[in-house]
């Protein structure tokens, strides 16, 4: 491992990921909202620009977390929340892809929603059928997950598949706490304008670990 500095000249979200460009990066890692931020704002207007310009995956720390990751830190499990909607194949390689770098085990936390129905998505991996009572799919769903894309985990790492009902943010929050999870990944579509990606700017003002954003 070795640390290099670069300096760049130009408006600020453009100049660091055209770097991130020329040096090949498969992650950009940035600060989230300060102590004396709006709360309701989860990061200033320059990391709001990049996150979502930025084609790159990008892990926001949060700079008000109760413990900041130290110069030691080393993750060793990673949430990934599942909010009820259809994944392409790819995305889930490539949040695989992104574990197997990492070196983390993954815990896969699907979330139910009530009176949502996810949308129809030609070869995406959907959701299970019944969201109110996930008794009657649910090992089905997990054997068919696992069928589908455990050859995408790399050898060494742990895949375990849970199951939970509610807002997605909160439930995610709430069980990255309670399970000493290091990581939360995220997908999402690269807009975080006003009723859109509720659970990633939920997540983001709120999270104590790393919030890694996966762009579909």
């Amino acid at each position: 491992e070795k640390l290099v500095f670069h300096q760049v000249r130009g408006e600020v979200a453009g100049a660091s990921l055209g770097l991130a460009e020329d040096v090949k990066a498969w992650m950009v890692v940035l600060s989230g909202q300060g102590q004396t931020n709006d709360p309701r704002r989860f990061a200033g207007q320059t990391a709001l620009d990049l996150i979502q310009r930025s084609t790159f995956p990008v892990t926001v720390i949060r700079a008000a977390m109760r413990e900041l990751p130290g110069p030691d830190w080393r993750p060793a499990k990673m949430l990934v929340p599942l909010e009820g909607v259809p994944l392409a194949d790819c995305v889930i390689k490539q949040v695989f892809d992104l574990a197997q770098e990492l070196k983390v085990d993954l815990d896969i936390l699907h979330i139910a929603m009530a009176k949502k129905k996810p949308p129809m998505v030609v070869g995406a991996f959907t959701s299970p059928r019944y969201l109110d009572h996930p008794q009657y799919d649910w090992p089905a769903w997990s054997e068919e997950f696992l069928y589908r894309f455990y050859t995408y985990l790399h050898p060494d790492a742990t895949l375990r598949l849970f199951h939970r009902r509610g807002k997605p943010d909160r439930v995610a929050l709430r069980f990255a706490m309670e399970n000493g999870e290091d990581m939360i990944a995220l997908s999402w579509h690269g807009r975080l304008q006003e009723k859109m990606a509720a659970t990633v700017r939920g997540v983001l003002a709120r999270a104590e670990v790393p919030v890694l954003l996966i762009r579909t």
